[in-house]
């Protein structure tokens, strides 16, 4: 019945075509949301569904291809729990970042498949549609020169990182946010200090931060002689 069901929302979306219908088809696509619905099986969300290629089939019979990405930015946009554990303690994000790593092997197309194509709602959030996608800010494009403001956001994002224990997805989420600025302004950010260290420094001291320590200093310029 959810796999079901998550087709069915595929199919509502491609024929909800005019402004009104459009709406009405976000709103109870909202309250949907509210009610988090799981798959009994492994307790998986909708939104950890659309990203399974077995999605595809319901009883043996092909509906519509999963993983899909129009139905991922719907689900998100429409405030879906990017956050939601199934049984084997994986979230949606998880499953998409390694999703991205295993489809390809060029770092900046990872990027860009995984902002783009899953959880980046540039036309939903241009759409006047409330209650978008919330705490994603770090897909946000940004501009040259950073103000000094930002680069300091940015450092105590980049910390926050560090300090996180989960697989990759710290590693992906950091080098995502600090590949959309100029090497310049990647210096900047690592060698600002976070409660009097910067970022070089806290992940040699670290254990298991290595590609965080060879990202900042082949990418970022680090300074090694910098203390904390």
């Amino acid at each position: 019945m959810v796999l079901l069901l998550l087709h069915v929302i595929h199919l509502l979306d491609r024929i909800a075509t005019g402004p009104d219908d459009i709406v009405a088809f976000w709103r109870r696509l909202h309250q949907l949301m509210r009610r988090k619905v799981r798959l009994m099986s492994d307790d998986r969300s909708l939104l950890h569904l659309a990203m399974d290629e077995k999605t595809s089939y319901v009883e043996g019979k092909l509906y519509s291809k999963f993983p899909n990405t129009q139905v991922v930015k719907l689900l998100v946009g429409c405030r879906a729990d990017v956050n939601a554990i199934d049984d084997t303690k994986n979230t949606p994000l998880h499953i998409c970042s390694k999703r991205a790593l295993e489809e390809s092997s060029d770092p900046n197309e990872q990027q860009l498949r995984f902002a783009e194509s899953t959880f980046f709602q540039h036309n939903t959030m241009n759409s006047g549609f409330p209650d978008l996608v919330q705490g994603l800010e770090w897909l946000q494009p940004y501009s040259s020169d950073l103000d000094e403001a930002t680069v300091d956001r940015v450092a105590h994002d980049l910390n926050s990182c560090l300090n996180e224990n989960d697989n990759d997805f710290p590693f992906f989420k950091a080098n995502f946010m600090l590949n959309r600025m100029s090497r310049k302004d990647r210096k900047r950010v690592v060698t600002k200090t976070v409660d009097g260290k910067p970022a070089l420094f806290k992940a040699c001291k670290q254990p298991g931060q290595l590609q965080f320590v060879k990202y900042f200093l082949d990418e970022c310029g680090a300074d090694v002689e910098q203390r904390g």
